[in-house]
């Protein structure tokens, strides 16, 4: 985040002052556009060659909360684990929620949200780092992950 706020603009489109990324191989923000195991078998290309420390995801809500949410998620691990991915940290917390919080923090004291490989209260992150969370992907499952998690690897 830091690097950011301090780097102008970029060819890729990226504005002066903006986050840099999303913390070690998360995908930056809105690239991940192909569902979240998309994004690990990205991250499992790159990990044959390097070790990373870093993998930022934010879930869907309604899906997590689903009657079926467990047991996706828990596939969607045992992916990751069959994949030797080293290291992925889940906020499932909405865009409107998050944009409640900033609005009204006296009423969200609660929320707590991963950052950077640690948690922390979203109201007392300062507003640049809430930015780059609300920025990061809600990600949806598709068909193509379910045919995916549920296959043998």
């Amino acid at each position: 985040m830091e690097v950011g706020s301090r780097t102008g603009p970029t060819p890729d489109g990226r504005f002066g002052g903006d986050a840099a990324d999303d913390g070690g191989i998360s995908p930056y923000f809105g690239t991940d556009k192909k569902g979240p195991t998309a994004v690990l078998k990205s991250v499992a290309k790159v990990q044959k060659n390097q070790k990373t420390n870093l993998l930022n995801q934010r879930l869907n809500v309604p899906m997590m909360r689903s009657v079926h949410g467990f047991d996706i998620w828990k596939s969607y691990m045992d992916t990751w684990e069959a994949l030797n991915i080293a290291h992925v940290q889940f906020n499932c917390v909405s865009t409107a929620e998050l944009k409640a919080a900033q609005k009204e923090p006296e009423k969200h004291q609660d929320l707590i949200v991963r950052v950077s490989g640690f948690s922390s209260r979203f109201v007392d992150i300062p507003t640049y780092g809430q930015n780059t969370i609300i920025a990061r992907n809600e990600q949806h499952f598709g068909a193509d992950d379910y045919e995916y998690i549920n296959a043998p690897l």
